[in-house]
C-alpha cells in the first residue's frame, strides 16, 4: 500500500469514529441522562462521561485533520482551494475547524 491509500484509510477511519461519536452522545447520551437523572444532576453527569469521550475525540479529529492534509499535500490538490467547483473542500476545512476548537 501507498501514503496516500493509508491516509485514506485513517481518515475514513477517524471521520467514521469522530462523527459516529459525536452521533452517539447527542442522540443515546444525552437522552438517557435526561431521562435518567433529576435536572439539578444533569450537567455535572454529562460532564462526567463527556470527560471519557473528549480525550477519543480529539485524536480521531486530529487523525482526521492530518490525514486530510496529507492527501491534499501527496496529491498536489493546493490549487483546489481556488476553484469553485471545489467548494466542498471548502465545507470540509471548515468543519473541521469549527469541530477541532471543541474538544480543545
Amino acid at each position: 500500500m501507498d501514503d496516500i491509500t493509508i491516509a485514506r484509510a485513517v481518515h475514513v477511519l477517524s471521520v467514521l469514529l469522530w462523527i459516529g461519536g459525536v452521533a452517539f452522545v447527542t442522540l443515546v447520551v444525552m437522552p438517557s441522562i435526561a431521562h435518567a437523572h433529576p435536572s439539578d444532576r444533569r450537567l455535572g453527569t454529562f460532564h462526567q462521561l463527556e470527560g471519557r469521550f473528549a480525550p477519543q475525540a480529539r485524536i480521531w479529529v486530529l487523525l482526521a485533520g492530518l490525514s486530510g492534509f496529507w492527501m491534499i499535500y501527496r496529491g498536489h490538490m493546493w490549487d483546489r482551494f481556488a476553484d469553485p467547483r471545489f467548494w466542498w473542500m471548502h465545507a470540509m476545512l471548515g468543519i473541521w475547524v469549527i469541530f477541532t476548537a471543541m474538544p480543545f
